[in-house]
Formats: C-alpha cells, structure tokens, sequence
C-alpha cells in the first residue's frame, strides 16, 4: 500500500485548481472567456516573487485566469488556455508558492516541497480573503502589478 504525504500548501493549490475547473465548467453561454493580454509581476516591498501561482478570481463572476511567477516574478496569466490573457475588469488575488519546476513532484513518495524565501500568510493562497485585488484593463495590458504588503 502506498502513503501519499500531501503539504498544505499542495492541498490548497490543487483545490484552487479544482475551484477554477469547476467555475470553468459551470460557466454558461459560450466556452470561451473573451480575453485581453494580461502580464506581469508579483512582488512583495519591491521585491520579485519567484515561483508563485496566481489565480485571479473576477469580481464580476466571469471565468478565472491564473499563471505561475518566474525567477524574476514575472507572470503572463491564462483563461481559456495558456497565457491567452484575462477577462477585463477588477479580479480579486489569490498567491501560493509552487517552487522552482526542477523541484515539484514527480510522482515520487519522497517528495519534500522547498521553503519559499518568504513565508507569506496562508490568507494570501485564496483570492476570497486574501485582500489582494488588480484591475485588467479593457485593451490589455503587460504591466500589471500585484504587490503582496
């Protein structure tokens, strides 16, 4: 019998992953979200956040985007598909650390998720409490910034 060790943190990220799943597939009309170009960066007093997801929850309750930091916390988020942009309008802004890709799971049982340089508070994982917000711009835009106070 396999024991599957689950962090926290991988349980809060999948279930934001199954929430978006979910909003994705409950959403009516057409299957597709219109979207504008959306990048950015996530930082925290200036300084980059590297490795994060973010998911954006829009206010309006059209579909989410999310996307995944870099080294240098820069971002370019999907909704209908990979970086294909977001919805415009105000989104409310959820933040977990994933690590860096050489270090996520593998399917291995030995897997020891890798400590952020920065602990952020767990209210920060979901877009609901998290306090954070950003605004897409109708035509787009590849500067947004999400700063984590």
């Amino acid at each position: 019998m396999r024991v599957w060790a689950v962090s926290s943190l991988t349980l809060r990220v999948c279930i934001l992953l199954a929430i978006g799943l979910v909003n994705h597939g409950c959403s009516q009309g057409s299957n597709t979200e219109r979207t504008v170009a959306a990048r950015g960066a996530l930082t925290h007093k200036g300084q980059p956040l590297s490795y994060y997801a973010i998911t954006l929850a829009p206010v309006e309750g059209k579909r989410g985007a999310a996307g995944e930091t870099d080294e240098q916390g820069h971002f370019v988020l999907g909704t209908n598909s990979e970086g294909d942009g977001a919805a415009p309008g105000k989104h409310r802004v959820g933040i977990a650390y994933l690590g860096p890709p050489a270090s996520r799971p593998d399917g291995q049982n030995n897997f020891t998720a890798p400590q952020p340089k920065l602990k952020l508070a767990p209210k920060y994982a979901s877009p609901d409490i998290s306090g954070l917000t950003v605004e897409v711009p109708p035509a787009g835009t590849s500067d947004l910034k999400i700063e984590v106070p």
